[in-house]
């Protein structure tokens, strides 16, 4: 039978890709532990990143990060308070140049939460309303070719190496000229996990039968929470990509690690450094999503985690350990708590 008719409980517990992150991450808070105790500091890790508030780990804004790089490399972005009136809103965004779609997500957050795309003033009213604190406005950048692709700096050369790339297959189906959307749904793994959801957003749509082998995106996000499948793409993986991201990151020399979402015109066009733009730049918290790649397996995904938390030990020790700066560990313990009320009031 195939996985995608699997009851879902089954998949949650024998897919690690959709285990619960403080599952999956468990058995390395340990590691993590043993790490902080070779350099007696329990928070080493947040040292990294300077220009990002404790690594750029959590509550650190989308905007600040983009406004560091290089505008070429860039969606049309703005950054909107959370009491704007619909008039100073809609304001802005004419006089940004931005026209619909549009993408809306808050400023502070992360897995995808709050992420929409609009189609009209009244829908990016409503959602900017359901928005807790300020909110980015972006571009829609109109290609499926989305990758994340984590990189660190060499704390010797200064070069930008790459640990991961990951590409993203967003959520569809496929139609039969048959059945309707909400047949269809039923019968696709990811969509099943969020089928109650993907109803009410579709409404009477969901009743539509595509035709025969036209693909129906459910999702324009490309988040893995979002239904979005992630794909094993370290084959990219060279001299060229390393160069591009040398170039990206020359405006952000305090750039220590962290992953860039891009979108990418052609892969021809990627390897020369064209047709880029940066949706988001995160933190010493990214994740090497390839490892959450159709059979990667857990054992090679742990080693990949590990090699992760050793990159970033590999840079404190060369770069912070005899500095006495950094976040301390009782700010970054207030940062956590702040963090996790935020996440449970949205």
């Amino acid at each position: 039978m195939s996985i995608d008719r699997w009851p879902l409980w089954v998949v949650r517990l024998v897919r690690y890709e959709f285990w619960p992150a403080e599952v999956f991450y468990f058995p390395f808070l340990f590691y993590y532990i043993y790490l902080s105790i070779k350099v007696w500091d329990l928070g080493f890790m947040f040292r990294l990143n300077p220009f990002m508030a404790i690594g750029g780990a959590i509550g650190t804004g989308k905007m600040a990060n983009l406004q560091r790089l290089s505008r070429e490399y860039l969606p049309i972005t703005l950054l909107v308070g959370d009491n704007a009136s619909k008039a100073d809103l809609l304001g802005r965004v004419r006089a940004s140049g931005l026209w619909y779609p549009i993408m809306l997500k808050p400023d502070v957050g992360e897995r995808g939460r709050g992420v929409q795309r609009v189609d009209s003033d009244e829908e990016l009213y409503e959602a900017y309303k359901r928005l807790t604190g300020a909110v980015v406005i972006q571009e829609y950048v109109d290609t499926r070719n989305e990758l994340g692709v984590l990189c660190y700096r060499e704390p010797t050369t200064g070069r930008i190496r790459i640990l991961s790339v990951v590409s993203k297959v967003f959520l569809s189906v496929t139609g039969n000229g048959k059945d309707d959307l909400r047949t269809l749904m039923g019968r696709n793994l990811r969509s099943r996990m969020r089928y109650q959801e993907l109803l009410a957003r579709l409404g009477p749509g969901a009743m539509r039968v595509p035709a025969m082998g036209e693909t129906v995106y459910l999702e324009p996000v490309g988040n893995h929470c979002r239904g979005t499948e992630f794909c094993n793409s370290n084959e990219l993986i060279n001299k060229g990509l390393e160069m591009v991201f040398d170039r990206i990151c020359a405006s952000i020399p305090k750039f220590d690690y962290g992953r860039f979402d891009i979108k990418y015109a052609t892969l021809e066009n990627l390897y020369k450094g064209k047709g880029i733009k940066i949706l988001e730049l995160n933190g010493v918290n990214s994740e090497a999503g390839h490892i959450y790649g159709r059979g990667y397996g857990i054992h090679r995904a742990y080693r990949d985690v590990k090699r992760q938390f050793d990159t970033m030990f590999a840079i404190y020790r060369a770069k912070y350990m005899a500095q006495d700066q950094g976040p301390s560990l009782r700010e970054v313990l207030r940062a956590i708590v702040a963090h996790r009320r935020l996440a449970n009031a949205e």
